[in-house]
């Protein structure tokens, strides 16, 4: 298992079709809670299907340089986190996501990752533009975003089908001379372990 990132109360690892049993387990456990904002765990209903969206993860990086990457906290699957493979290298711009299991969020964990992350879009990718898409409703993704110092670009309307309704997702972004400026990020400043 690769490690991406290594602090003293989390670990960040790329995760490979090899974890399906993990993130499913994961995925799993809170569901519901998942799918009450985003559509993704509709893609990992089955361990199969999770080594497949892992497998396209690993391709991703690959061709990419969009990490997918396992939150793990005293050794356990907690959550994942990295940027979605829709990089734009014309206009050197990505999406980062995050998601943590309910029962371990409030702890930091999100925010500080999120921060080893963005990092690295900045200094390994080169990017210039960063964006989070948080549902409207989720309070918790939303403040992450603004703890890390994106912006609150608008918001788009109904912009997510979740099975049983349509959902609004704020849209955040952070720009690279905001991150230059920024001091909290030096705290998570490193290059990755990998």
């Amino acid at each position: 298992m690769l490690t991406f990132f290594q602090s003293t109360d989390f670990t960040l690892r790329l995760l490979e079709f090899r974890h399906a049993g993990e993130l499913h387990a994961l995925v799993e456990a809170d569901r519901t809670y998942f799918s009450r904002f985003q559509d993704w765990p509709a893609a990992m209903l089955t361990v199969e299907a999770t080594r497949e969206f892992l497998r396209k993860a690993v391709h991703n990086l690959a061709e990419h340089g969009a990490p997918y990457l396992g939150l793990y906290v005293d050794g356990a699957l907690v959550g994942a986190l990295g940027l979605n493979p829709n990089i734009n290298w014309t206009s050197r711009s990505a999406d980062v996501f995050y998601y943590i299991a309910e029962r371990r969020q409030g702890r930091g964990y999100v925010t500080r990752a999120c921060r080893v992350v963005v990092n690295y879009a900045f200094t390994e990718l080169d990017l210039h533009r960063l964006t989070v898409w948080a549902a409207a409703g989720n309070t918790r993704s939303w403040q992450v975003a603004e703890r890390l110092g994106f912006n609150r670009d608008g918001v788009h309307r109904d912009s997510k089908w979740l099975g049983d309704r349509y959902d609004d997702h704020y849209v955040y972004s952070l720009l690279r001379v905001e991150w230059e400026k920024d001091a909290k990020y030096q705290m998570e400043l490193c290059s990755p372990a990998m």
